[in-house]
């Protein structure tokens, strides 16, 4: 069985990774007059205070959003969308200082799926308004579907539980965007799934703005318009838990949404990877039962295996979702679906290996 369990340990602020930034003009000795020391227009220098040492250079009128400014502008979204106060889960700080991301959970507010269908409890707020018309549910009554006959591929005691988590990642360099996106972390394994653009639950500002305020009251106008839409996303993971398919597929479609992946392994590696996707199948059909829910918690799972970097696992998250999206559309056929993983693992297993590169981003 998968036992790999969320832990919620409060986790400490940390002077070196919330640094104070000091912005300095360039400058530089004119080669032609000795002694003169000029400024190199447009730009700016970024220096880390805690380590006393230049970061990046930057555009002028590049706004500096220090770290431990972009936690706390996580921190008061994740409490205005769950009315609880969150905790670290993950954070992450480049080697040069400049990237840096935080996921936020609480373990006050949780999905959970069974049987019958999914439900939200908070312990910040006794009821949800959900854009259905004038319906209200108490915390613990059920949203979604309510099935009368127990479905056999589910496990008969499956209760799964979904945190949902705010990721902001901010960078002290050009190029780049403040980022916010919600996702799920699963309690019992850890296993975590960015929402991605199609459920419009990821915002990107530039740094090319007057304030921080200003981006902040862009978020808030964003994710209360779109926050909802998390309910979407968990009607998707119940509908893959009310999808039955033949066990010996649900490991067909890890293959089938990380093909490109597992092929700029080297056959040894693939190897490796095949027996380990083997294990996984084995554990979440007796823990899930042999569903769809189950085939993406194997790939989420071995996606870990997979890479290993932040930017990488970030997008073999969003991946996951788009599988997701695509598998419990309308226009979605199963058994066509099924048909098309005829012979992927040995395509997969068989092929040669490319040159390793980075993943190409998706747009969900």
């Amino acid at each position: 069985m998968i036992n790999n369990p969320l832990f919620f340990d409060f986790t400490p602020i940390r002077e070196s990774r919330h640094f104070r930034v000091q912005e300095t003009p360039v400058k530089y000795d004119d080669a032609a007059q000795q002694g003169v020391t000029r400024f190199y227009p447009n730009k700016k220098i970024l220096i880390n205070l805690h380590l006393n040492q230049g970061i990046s250079m930057v555009r002028e009128n590049f706004l500096v959003v220090e770290h431990g400014s972009a936690y706390q502008l996580g921190v008061r979204l994740f409490k205005r969308l769950f009315r609880v106060n969150p905790q670290i889960h993950k954070e992450y700080i480049s080697q040069n200082s400049v990237d840096y991301s935080v996921d936020l959970i609480s373990e006050g507010c949780k999905f959970v799926l069974d049987q019958r269908g999914y439900r939200f409890t908070s312990e910040g707020r006794s009821e949800m308004e959900l854009e259905d018309g004038l319906r209200r549910y108490l915390t613990e009554e059920f949203i979604g579907r309510k099935l009368r006959e127990p479905m056999p591929w589910v496990a008969p005691n499956l209760k799964d539980e979904y945190h949902p988590f705010l990721r902001i990642s901010n960078y002290l360099r050009d190029n780049n965007s403040l980022t916010i996106e919600l996702g799920f972390y699963r309690s019992r394994c850890t296993n975590g799934m960015l929402l991605g653009e199609r459920s419009k639950m990821i915002f990107k500002q530039s740094y090319f703005v007057r304030d921080l305020a200003s981006i902040e009251t862009k978020a808030n106008i964003y994710f209360d318009t779109y926050h909802r839409r998390m309910y979407g996303s968990m009607e998707r993971m119940w509908k893959l838990l009310a999808t039955p398919v033949p066990l010996d597929k649900i490991s067909l479609m890890t293959y089938d949404i990380y093909e490109e992946d597992f092929t700029r392994r080297s056959i040894e590696e693939r190897r490796w990877l095949q027996r380990h996707l083997i294990e996984l199948t084995a554990d979440y059909v007796e823990e899930i039962g042999a569903n769809l829910n189950a085939a993406l918690n194997v790939a989420t799972d071995l996606s870990k295996r997979l890479e290993t970097g932040r930017g990488a696992q970030n997008k073999l998250h969003r991946r996951a979702a788009q599988w997701m999206h695509t598998v419990t559309s309308s226009a979605f056929q199963l058994g066509h679906y099924l048909h098309s993983l005829e012979g992927i693992e040995e395509r997969v297993m068989n092929a040669q290996a490319s040159n390793s590169q980075e993943i190409d981003d998706i747009d969900l």
